[in-house]
C-alpha cells in the first residue's frame, strides 16, 4: 500500500465522521411531540396532511438556537409555521404555532434539517379519539 492510498484511506474515513449529521427522528404520542433522538436540533420539517391535503413547513428562526424536539400542536417562539395551501382557512399563510390535529388524518413528516443527509420521514395517524401515534409501512 502506497503512502498516497494511506492519505485518501484516512480522509475517507475523517469526511465520513465529520460531513454528516442524520436527520432521523422519532414520535412521543403521549405529548404530540416529534424529536431528534441524538439530541440534534431540529430547523426544518416538512409536515403533509395526506386526507386534507395541506402542507406545512417548521423552519427555526434566524438567530436562535432551536431545539431537538417539536410539539406540534403548540410549537415554540423560535420556528415559523407556513402553509404550503394560500387557500388553508385552518391556518394563517404566515406565522402561526401549531399544526391542527385532525380526527381520522393520516400525516407524513418529514425531517431535513441536514442537507447533506437523507431526509428521515414518520408516518402518523389520529384516530377517531384525537389520539395521535406512529404508523408503520
Amino acid at each position: 500500500m502506497k503512502i498516497g492510498d494511506n492519505f485518501f484511506i484516512a480522509y475517507f474515513l475523517i469526511l465520513n465522521f465529520t460531513a454528516c449529521s442524520g436527520n432521523t427522528i422519532d414520535f412521543d404520542s403521549d405529548n404530540n411531540i416529534v424529536f431528534s433522538p441524538d439530541g440534534d436540533i431540529i430547523t426544518n420539517l416538512y409536515v403533509h396532511l395526506e386526507e386534507s391535503n395541506r402542507t406545512f413547513y417548521i423552519t427555526k428562526k434566524k438567530n436562535v438556537i432551536g431545539s431537538p424536539f417539536i410539539k406540534l400542536d403548540s410549537i415554540d417562539d423560535m420556528y415559523i409555521v407556513r402553509s404550503g395551501d394560500v387557500k388553508a382557512p385552518i391556518i394563517p399563510r404566515l406565522h402561526s404555532h401549531f399544526i391542527p390535529i385532525i380526527k381520522d388524518e393520516e400525516y407524513e413528516i418529514r425531517n431535513s434539517t441536514h442537507g447533506d443527509a437523507t431526509s428521515y420521514m414518520l408516518l402518523l395517524y389520529v384516530d377517531s379519539n384525537m389520539i395521535m401515534r406512529k404508523i408503520k409501512r
